[in-house]
């Protein structure tokens, strides 16, 4: 996206929930003229306006193409695994904990996703159910998808909003509009994937059983064959399918990192408000750090799906000449080599497995000819890589990770060169194969059938999915599903059936689950949902997940994994409920003595069976997370916690009162919660670990002045009471520290500038920008200027304001510093802008910015300016020489800095 395209919402009320009654969208393509906005803004009924966003296509990870699974050489065969998730005895959903896996005799097994006793049919499989996607639309001739479309069919209703060429971010101008029809055919894949995770049916017994197989299924299509869409189309689908009766939605997509007042975000909260159950990717930016939820994801009632790694994979693999070991590859889908390829492999010299810029410069010629080049990621472009190697002659290119896990498909800038890509494990063997037998000595022989094998970090948090939390420091994600190395149905005409990885795939999960839930809990009719009671029901029930699968590790941090993994036949059959399932706090401070005050909840528990049953309190700590650097969390261990009857002695001290209590037939029960964040005292003596591909280890906590602290308070029933046994739990996270040197604004680096819209590159070295207002072309709807304001954020904002100021106000060095200080007293003060001011906003909410190394231009935040008083079609601020002031408050609020900024002055210019 570039900085023209990414704006702020305006929200400088404060407020996010839709009217109440019916609701309608109109996308109007207008100059942001006086004329216009101020008509939008004063007609009746008219909430809100707001800009229209570019919504990226879904990225995955597409691993392969899938064939049947060769079971007899596959080292995942046994039906005797030590895996938690792995029983190779169902053929359709039986489960225990969470997962969608690959089990021994096919793909049809779930490991843990839905948590079923063995024969039962949960939630009658979702039956009557209106189970709806807005995504690429969805290959229904799929023998597993219904083979048809209409009422008759599995997919029985939706629309094509786009047609096939529409790409809302394309320079074509007419692949900028939308030729929309009845038909929602994918073209692309990603939406029959997802539809195949939902709701397939095994009839070619493949192991492509969704999780709510015998839902009705409805396709909206908002995306080309290639390409973005934007919130307007998304918009005025979910409209549609609101009113097409959608009972739960799903949305595998999302915008970048922003604050829940988008368009799309505002109409899912509204769709909440109907009973429409909205689910939403996450998203797959861990690797830009905290505070990177995706939206509409970061909405209040929208169910918010990270992603947790399969426990087996289904693809091809190749193996060193007289050796057992596969190694899983991943290749352009329809493309896997054949054995032609088979031969020997060559890296780079001298051989190192941690080389930082392999194959970023020419090799010498013939260097790999006759060889497959073996080259580490890194530094530069992979074409930059794959163009090297085939220009030095080799036969294909083998690219391993940087990071010990996977990286997924590469397309081959070159036809017929073979491009594979492995794991940094895997890699880090090859090269350690080479070294001892030579480079160039060692041959490997590529499968020519899938396998079904292992994956590593199985049952973990994926490197991929996102940190939250949300902007304003509640918690999200909500909650985890499998989303690694997924299989599931594919476009026949591409190739039937894939296996992709991304938070795409964990989001259908959890709405087929909720499909189940509806259908499977009489309480609960369609059209008539209360959507936060099902949505606790889900998190309540959910099950924490480790650092590293095992029972000896903290938990993974809430802010990364939310309530954990879901589990259906938990949320289906619990009778105990609570009124809230996530507690979150406002930043705090430490006081002079380095301690934490207490955060205090109530949470009330209620029985809804004619049983008697105990429960008893726990609580666990997650990982503690270092926050100073937003882009680079750094991960703690908390020590081993101590228990007794009410309060837990660990960093974060959490009390429960009562910690014991019987609870009646239909009984409820206020419960007291009180939470109290690490001290200073007790971080100084951690040292950070190596918690997953992006974090560093050694760090002193001694160092660091921002922590995420969370945990997961449980109440449990005693295993040996006659009655069935339950366990309800409450996720909490909160931030504390010593906050008063974190600026929310880059003004050290990342420099501030201004630019506009028919000149957008930013360069903050452009010490005169002039912006020229069209009045003409304007009212004509035609394409008259705008200032750009852009920003780099080191922290969101919850308020940000912007003053124009006439450069005379601010003409040498003091004067620019009382105006400076004036933005700053009237921001305290909340009363206005700088006194004289041209023009004023104020309560823009910001996000961090979302660090891109290959196009660091993108990270800024830009704030367009129309040449009106208010910021949105007021009065035309008359030509001359200005200043824009900036300043933004953090989400650290008074307790940290509050940054402010001038530019150096800009011309206006008015013509028609």
């Amino acid at each position: 996206m570039s900085a023209a395209q990414k704006g702020a919402g305006w929200s400088a009320d404060g407020t996010d929930a839709p009217a109440e009654g019916a609701f309608s969208s109109l996308k109007i393509e207008t100059a942001p003229s006086r004329s216009w906005l101020q008509f939008l803004k004063e007609m009746e009924d008219v909430e809100r306006v707001l800009p229209v966003t570019i919504i990226p296509a879904p990225s995955v990870i597409i691993h392969s193409l899938a064939d049947k699974p060769s079971v007899a050489s596959s080292p995942a065969s046994s039906s005797t695994s030590s895996s938690p998730f792995q029983d190779a005895t169902s053929a359709w959903h039986k489960l225990t904990l969470s997962r969608r896996d690959s089990a021994a005799n096919n793909l049809s097994y779930v490991s843990a996703v839905l948590g079923t006793n063995e024969g039962q049919s949960i939630g009658e499989k979702g039956s009557g159910v209106r189970l709806c996607t807005l995504d690429t639309g969805i290959d229904y001739t799929h023998p597993a998808l219904g083979g048809c479309f209409g009422p008759a069919c599995k997919v029985a209703f939706g629309t094509d909003l786009v047609g096939d060429a529409f790409d809302s971010s394309s320079s074509n101008p007419n692949m900028l509009v939308p030729v929309p029809d009845d038909d929602p055919m994918d073209c692309a894949g990603h939406g029959t994937h997802v539809a195949g995770i939902m709701a397939a049916l095994d009839v070619e017994s493949r192991g492509a059983t969704g999780v709510a197989p015998a839902a009705t299924v409805g396709a909206y299509r908002i995306f080309g064959c290639t390409g973005n869409t934007d919130s307007a189309i998304i918009v005025s689908a979910l409209e549609q399918a609101i009113g097409d009766g959608c009972d739960v939605i799903n949305m595998s997509l999302g915008g970048s990192s922003a604050w829940f007042d988008t368009p799309d975000s505002l109409v899912a909260d509204y769709a909440a408000s109907q009973g429409v159950i909205i689910v939403a990717s996450a998203g797959n930016d861990q690797n830009l750090g905290l505070f990177q939820m995706s939206t509409p994801a970061v909405a209040k009632s929208v169910t918010a799906v990270g992603a947790i790694e399969n426990t087996q994979y289904q693809g091809r693999t190749l193996s060193v000449v007289n050796d057992s070991r596969l190694i899983p590859f991943s290749y352009k889908i329809g493309s896997p080599p054949n054995p032609t390829l088979n031969g020997r492999l060559k890296a780079s010299d001298p051989l190192n497995a941690t080389a930082s810029a392999d194959g970023c410069t020419s090799f010498q010629p013939n260097n790999f000819a006759g060889f497959i080049a073996l080259i580490r990621r890194g530094t530069c472009l992979f074409v930059t890589k794959i163009n090297n190697a085939f220009a030095a002659g080799a036969r294909g290119i083998i690219i391993y990770n940087k990071f010990p896990g996977s990286i997924g498909e590469i397309d081959s800038p070159i036809s017929g060169f073979p491009v594979l890509t492995i794991s940094g494990t895997d890699g880090e063997y090859l090269i350690s194969r080479l070294i001892k037998d030579g480079n160039g000595n060692v041959s490997v022989l590529f499968a020519q059938k899938d396998s079904v094998f292992p994956v590593d970090g199985a049952g973990q948090v994926t490197d991929f999915s996102s940190w939250g939390p949300s902007p304003d420091l509640s918690v999200k994600p909500d909650i985890m599903a499998p989303g690694g190395h997924i299989f599931s149905t594919w476009p026949l005409k591409l190739g039937g059936y894939a296996v992709l990885s991304g938070t795409s795939m964990a989001t259908p999960h959890v709405a087929g689950i909720y499909a189940l839930v509806l259908a499977g809990r009489g309480q609960f009719t369609p059209r008539a949902q209360d959507v936060s009671r099902i949505k606790n029901l889900l998190l309540s029930t959910a099950s924490p997940v480790t650092l590293f699968n095992t029972t000896e590790t903290p938990y993974a941090s809430v802010g990364l994994q939310g309530s954990g993994l879901v589990n259906a036949s938990a949320a289906i059959e619990t009778t105990a409920e609570l009124s809230d399932t996530q507690l979150y706090a406002a930043a705090t401070s430490w006081d002079a003595n380095g301690e934490a005050p207490p955060q205090s909840y109530e949470v009330t528990l209620s029985n809804f069976s004619n049983e008697t049953f105990t429960l008893y309190a726990d609580v666990v700590e997650g990982l503690l997370v270092a926050a100073d650097d937003p882009t680079t969390p750094l991960s703690f261990l908390p020590p081993t916690p101590l228990t007794d009857d009410s309060s837990w002695t660990v960093l974060t001290k959490v009390t429960v009162s009562p910690s014991q209590f019987v609870m009646g037939p239909f009984q409820k029960q206020v419960v007291n919660i009180e939470i109290t964040g690490p001290s200073r005292r007790d971080l100084n003596g951690l040292v950070s670990i190596k918690a997953n591909s992006y974090g560093r280890e050694g760090v002193s906590g001694a160092t660091l002045d921002s922590w995420l602290y969370s945990g997961f308070i449980s109440f449990e029933s005693c295993p040996n009471e006659p009655s069935t046994h339950r366990r309800v739990q409450i996720s909490y996270t909160g931030i504390v520290g010593s906050f008063a040197k974190f600026a929310p604004l880059d003004t050290t680096r990342n420099l501030p500038a201004l630019s506009t819209r028919l000149n957008p590159t930013i360069n903050s070295t452009i010490s005169h920008v002039t912006v020229t207002f069209d009045a003409s072309a304007a009212a004509s709807g035609g394409s008259s200027d705008s200032l750009l304001t852009n920003l780099y954020l080191l922290l969101p904002s919850p308020r940000t304001a912007l003053n124009v100021v006439p450069a005379v106000a601010a003409q040498n060095k003091s004067a620019a510093s009382e105006v400076l200080a004036a933005a700053f007293d009237a921001f305290a003060a909340g009363n206005g802008g700088v006194p004289g001011s041209a023009a004023f906003v104020d309560g823009l909410r910001l996000p961090i910015s979302s660090t891109d190394p290959t196009n660091p231009a993108a990270a800024f935040v830009s704030l367009l300016w129309d040449g009106t008083a208010d910021f949105r079609g007021g009065d035309p601020v008359p030509a001359g020489e200005y200043r824009m002031v900036a300043v933004v408050e953090g989400v650290y609020g008074t307790k940290g800095l509050v940054s402010g900024w001038m530019s150096d002055p800009f011309t206006v210019n008015r013509v028609g």
